[in-house]
């Protein structure tokens, strides 16, 4: 049938006059909204002002399209409005996503969405504990979270856990007795079964409650233990008050509990001189008084304070130099500030030390000071070293020390008459050349007896004319243009 003559145009067994939907087959007529027109033809099923295209819950009404899961179904048609995985029907926060269900005080209202989640009638906001039940807010150390969930009640950055004394704060966890007990909680803190409150030394164990100085602080723990008011790690008798810390021997040990307090390793008791130390117990003068204690130590009947030489036998007081020091005891005698050790004249004033010779022994002192081998009442030239002690000119000053000549000079050889050796001394002024020659009478020329250049000043040619014919000899000095000559008498 045509659909102008026909009374079901969309077949669906509804009359046309009686489908709301009558060319949209719709058996069921449902219409959510009760629009009169069926849900099969109508754009917007639900009337909520949303087309069914575009509405989140087409057949019920939801026209702020709320979907708090944001999965596309409008909560008023979600079986699982938070999105959770737990339907609504079984979720004890249907609209607050809680996975877990967790109900701390199980009245079925999860904690998540419970005012009061842990029950102990504080509100969540106001609790420092929210899922732990602690009606008291306790809170020790004051950082806003309750003992009842707080990991480090004293505060102390020690977990309750580890904390050997967790409800006091005790950062460095000491505990002197190793007993697991925090020192701060324990009434025993070390350990010496004496409690704290009645123990003179509460973290150091002394069972016997020694107390010598009776101040009330126990040995153990007392810094001054014989209270003389020197504290005992710089006491040096710690057991026995001496606030003058007299220490004669400087051991260490104070004189008042040192058994040899002059420490030279004699007993005071048998020391006789117990404050000075005198190991070898000497006692010159037999007066029971060592010397080292002895007001006159020497026995020289001059008292100490008075003997320039004290501990010295000296009872003439000889004193060389006038010092404060007799020269039994000076180690500088003559006063001239060189030790006697290294002066090297003793007892002769002598600061300079001049030794000409370098024999040792200072000029100041020395018999030969130039160390010829001649001494100096002797010596022709007693501050210029001259063994031979040639003096051309006889002068009695030796040529060594002769002042320069101021020309050629030719000497009387020595011996002469002569039968060995002799010795011909000359002079010349000034660094020249010259020879000295030996001719016999006739002027044959028998020798040269030196030739070269030679040094200003004087000069000795020895010669031996035992092989020369007995008889007269002229031996003549040419140098620096001048010349001089003299006879020499050779005998057998």
């Amino acid at each position: 049938l045509g659909d102008a003559c026909d009374p079901d145009i969309d077949g669906d067994g509804v009359a046309n006059d009686s489908d709301n939907c009558p060319t949209v087959a719709n058996p069921d007529q449902r219409d959510d909204d009760n629009d009169g027109l069926g849900n099969a033809c109508d754009i917007d099923s639900d009337g909520d002002g949303h087309d069914d295209a575009d509405d989140n819950c087409p057949h019920i009404p939801n026209a702020d399209q709320a979907d708090l899961d944001n999965d596309g179904i409008g909560d008023v048609c979600d079986p699982d409005v938070d999105g959770d995985g737990v339907l609504n029907t079984e979720d004890n926060c249907p609209a607050v996503f809680n996975p877990n269900q967790g109900d701390v005080d199980q009245d079925g209202k999860g904690d998540l969405c419970d005012e009061d989640a842990d029950n102990d009638s504080v509100l969540n906001d106001d609790d420092n504990c929210p899922l732990v039940p602690n009606p008291d807010q306790a809170d020790d150390d004051g950082d806003g979270i309750g003992n009842a969930c707080d990991d480090d009640v004293d505060g102390d950055g020690v977990p309750d856990g580890e904390d050997n004394c967790p409800m006091t704060p005790n950062a460095d966890q000491s505990d002197i007795d190793g007993d697991g007990h925090g020192d701060v909680c324990d009434d025993d803190a070390d350990g010496d079964s004496v409690p704290n409150q009645s123990d003179n030394c509460p973290l150091v164990p002394n069972p016997d409650q020694a107390d010598d100085d009776g101040d009330g602080i126990g040995n153990a723990c007392d810094d001054d233990v014989d209270g003389d008011g020197v504290p005992d790690a710089e006491d040096n008798c710690p057991m026995t008050p001496n606030a003058d810390q007299s220490d004669i021997d400087g051991d260490g040990h104070g004189d008042v509990c040192d058994d040899d307090a002059d420490g030279d390793s004699v007993p005071n008791g048998s020391d006789n001189c117990p404050l000075v130390a005198n190991p070898d117990q000497a006692d010159r003068d037999g007066d029971g008084a060592g010397d080292a204690c002895d007001p006159d130590s020497d026995g020289d009947s001059v008292d100490d304070d008075e003997d320039n030489c004290p501990s010295v036998p000296n009872p003439g007081q000889e004193n060389l130099d006038g010092d404060e020091f007799g020269d039994a005891c000076d180690d500088d005698i003559d006063g001239d500030l060189v030790a006697n050790a290294v002066d090297n004249c003793p007892m002769v004033a002598n600061s300079d030390q001049a030794d000409l010779d370098g024999d040792g022994i200072g000029d100041a002192c020395d018999a030969d000071l130039d160390g010829d081998g001649i001494d100096n009442e002797d010596d022709n030239c007693p501050t210029v070293a001259n063994s031979d002690q040639l003096d051309a000119d006889l002068d009695g000053v030796g040529n060594a020390c002769q002042e320069a000549p101021t020309r050629i000079g030719l000497f009387q050889g020595f011996p002469n008459p002569a039968r060995g050796t002799v010795q011909i001394q000359f002079a010349v002024p000034s660094t020249t050349g010259g020879r000295l020659d030996l001719f016999d009478v006739t002027g044959r020329l028998v020798e040269t007896l030196a030739s070269g250049t030679f040094e200003a000043g004087y000069h000795s040619v020895t010669i031996d004319v035992g092989a020369l014919h007995g008889g007269t000899y002229i031996y003549m000095l040419t140098a620096g243009g001048s010349s001089a000559s003299r006879k020499l008498v050779v005998i057998h």
